[in-house]
């Protein structure tokens, strides 16, 4: 295993036995001036442990791993690497970590590759892999070599189908969309919230009435239901805990949607349950089809989306749309910002330049 050297030029030692890390800056009483010392001691260290395994499976290394980060998992994420063990490992899960070659993270990512899984949900797979080679790297000083076959995102070739739905609702269309609702509808008042706030799906299902202001919202917490169970927790990273404006007519349909509750109430229980999002967007799927608007790719999300692009239109930079979407600037330049050009306008202006 690696050891390593501190700014006081001290070498130390990092290692993780029986799911437990231990660090040791001294050994015997003392600092340890050279590397060769501090690889002797660790040896020395390790012999303490009986059955310690220095070359454990990629399934034994994975375990560890969960083990090791089990504290920072949200319920959702542990529930994925519960998946990811399950369905995704086996291939390669019997592999001594000495024994990984290349070519066998690329054979296991080509197998990846040939499942009718989701695009985003690929990369998904694929970003735990890449997590949990680089913790071996750290951990067992695993080939760095090994990762050069995950750098590359999958991508859907059918660019066609991608470019004929667009994932930006204009106003005009998002207004066309909820005109068959009452203005009190609860799906009424869920969309309108999605498209004029911007806020994820598990965050608005998670909101409690202590969570709307007269102008704003608090984002703080997260909703997701994992095997069967209801869990609030920690929201996506922690550029998520933000505020959020509300305009007027937001806000007063919120204050009239909220006036019996409790504090603590969530607000967009519906019969005692969470928002259903199955309901949610079978709900969108049929107003979509009364309004006619074949042409785009509306699901919840697509409400987020139109928010950044609304945000964008309306003049603000990505450092401010990164704010209020909960993001880094960067995702929601290249994520969540889309516009309508008019290329006639464009040439236009390109004309009358100078």
């Amino acid at each position: 295993m690696p050891v390593y050297k501190n700014k006081d030029k001290h070498w130390y030692f990092v290692v993780t036995v029986n799911y437990k890390q231990y660090k040791r800056v001294k050994w015997n009483g003392h600092y340890m001036m050279s590397k060769a010392e501090a690889q002797a001691a660790e040896q020395e260290f390790l012999k303490q442990f009986i059955g310690y395994n220095d070359n454990p499976t990629l399934l034994e290394l994975f375990k560890e791993y969960v083990e090791a980060s089990k504290s920072s998992l949200k319920a959702s994420t542990r529930y994925n690497y519960e998946k990811f063990e399950k369905n995704y490992l086996a291939l390669i899960q019997n592999k001594k970590i000495t024994d990984l070659t290349p070519g066998d993270i690329l054979i296991w990512r080509n197998f990846l590759s040939d499942t009718d899984l989701s695009i985003p949900y690929k990369n998904r797979l694929q970003k735990i892999m890449k997590n949990l080679l680089e913790y071996g790297s750290i951990m067992y000083n695993l080939n760095g070599k090994l990762q050069y076959s995950l750098m590359q995102p999958f991508k859907d070739n059918d660019v066609k189908e991608l470019n004929t739905k667009t994932k930006y609702l204009e106003n005009e269309k998002f207004k066309k969309l909820i005109e068959p609702l009452d203005s009190k509808n609860y799906y009424y008042i869920v969309l309108w919230t999605l498209y004029y706030t911007g806020l994820r799906i598990g965050e608005l299902a998670a909101l409690t009435k202590n969570d709307i202001k007269n102008n704003y919202i608090i984002v703080n917490k997260d909703y997701s239901r994992v095997k069967g169970k209801d869990i609030i927790q920690a929201p996506k990273n922690q550029n998520s805990i933000r505020k959020v404006p509300l305009d007027k007519a937001t806000s007063e349909m919120l204050q009239e949607f909220i006036s019996n509750k409790n504090k603590n109430d969530i607000v967009f229980h519906q019969q005692s349950k969470y928002l259903n999002q199955q309901k949610l967007r079978r709900m969108i799927s049929k107003l979509q089809a009364e309004a006619g608007l074949d042409g785009y790719e509306i699901t919840p999300h697509t409400l987020r989306h139109s928010y950044s692009s609304n945000l964008k239109m309306l003049g603000y930079d990505e450092y401010t749309i990164s704010k209020l979407m909960g993001n880094t600037p960067k995702v929601a330049a290249s994520t969540y910002i889309h516009t309508n050009i008019d290329f006639e306008e464009v040439s236009e202006k390109l004309k009358n330049i100078g």
